[in-house]
């Protein structure tokens, strides 16, 4: 049967009722980020080979970090540069430089993938390695 008495459809519609829902998912995610904590405790073995393979993937992840973000910042620089004026079009290589197409494929295939297949995931393994004490 329906606890409702045949309203439950008009019931689930209302905004009390999504107002108690939210509220519920609230307080599920508020219980959670009770149990979270911003700090890592750093990755460290005993084993000395384990220990120089960690310390040589932490010393190894900056400089990919770093890699990576220069290629972004490089092309985040050519998407959002000023747009040649046409009176010297025809002095610029290629006019495809121009081209707003051209911008939005850079967009689309240089930033995103860049930030979150690599220098997000990159960050997130930083936060496992003591950077200051290094």
């Amino acid at each position: 049967g329906d606890p409702a008495g045949g309203s439950w459809p008009i019931l689930t519609k209302s905004h009390l009722f999504k107002f108690f829902n939210m509220y519920g998912q609230y307080k599920h995610e508020e219980n959670l980020a009770n149990k979270f904590e911003i700090y890592r405790s750093p990755l460290y073995s005993e084993d000395a080979s384990t220990q120089q393979a960690l310390t040589n993937f932490r010393d190894d992840l900056v400089s990919n970090i770093n890699k990576v973000y220069l290629v972004m910042c490089a092309w985040l620089g050519r998407m959002y540069e000023l747009p040649i004026d046409s009176r010297l079009r025809s002095q610029v290589d290629d006019p495809a430089d121009t081209d707003r197409d051209s911008r939005m494929a850079i967009e689309a295939t240089a930033t995103w993938p860049l930030m979150s297949l690599a220098i997000r995931p990159a960050l997130e393994a930083a936060g496992f390695f003591d950077f200051l004490n290094a």
